[in-house]
């Protein structure tokens, strides 16, 4: 009887993947909260009817202003508080977050594709955004990925490296510990890539000397 009871929960769960796959390549919906950009409409076959994903006029152009915001180098920080400043919500309804962005531009609905398990079905659901613009985000996304800092490190820390004298003016500019010497600092700043710190002058010459 166990035996039995394996084939047809077996039998079910092939059943379910086939219609699954088959909803997908059609572009019929196969359940779950549509994305944001569109909404269901009833397809009507006589027998029996189906879900399928629409367009919505009504959102699809937030979703394609998402898009051209994050394409044009806008952080998400200020994409967020752009959409929740003028109380746009995200598919559950909900003021928007990190994670609704990020789920928003992994998903290919927006080109066309649609999805069933790891498999992806071209043409399926009417697209939102183009290509172009879909995969310049991407790109944005992997320049953030692997260099998580970049944003921060162009203008704000251009003095990288550099020595001020905190005894004389910390607008003093000293490439060298000899200049320190000769001014006769007792602390200096040191600019890193991260913040300034004020160090002792015999703590840094010992650095100084490890280093060499």
């Amino acid at each position: 009887m166990n035996g039995l009871g394996e084939y047809y929960s077996r039998e079910l769960g092939v059943k379910i993947s086939r219609n699954g796959k088959l909803n997908a390549e059609r572009g019929q919906f196969n359940g779950g909260k549509p994305a944001l950009g569109y909404k269901l409409e009833i397809e009507d076959f006589g027998t029996y009817k189906k879900k399928k994903l629409v367009i919505d006029e009504e959102t699809a152009p937030i979703v394609k202003k998402i898009f051209e915001m994050r394409a044009a180098d806008i952080s998400v920080k200020n994409i967020l508080k752009f959409l929740n400043d003028n109380k746009y919500k995200n598919s559950r309804n909900r003021p928007f977050n990190k994670n609704s962005l990020q789920h928003l531009f992994n998903n290919k609905k927006y080109i066309g594709i649609n999805t069933y398990g790891k498999e992806e079905f071209p043409n399926a659901v009417p697209r939102i955004i183009d290509d172009e613009l879909f995969e310049k985000v991407q790109s944005i996304k992997e320049k953030y990925k692997h260099s998580p800092g970049i944003k921060k490190a162009t203008e704000r820390y251009l003095l990288t490296g550099k020595i001020f004298c905190r005894t004389l003016s910390v607008v003093t500019i000293l490439e060298n510990l000899e200049t320190l010497k000769l001014q006769k600092c007792i602390d200096i700043i040191v600019a890193t890539s991260q913040k300034i710190k004020v160090v002792r002058i015999e703590l840094y010459q010992r650095k100084l000397l490890k280093t060499k």
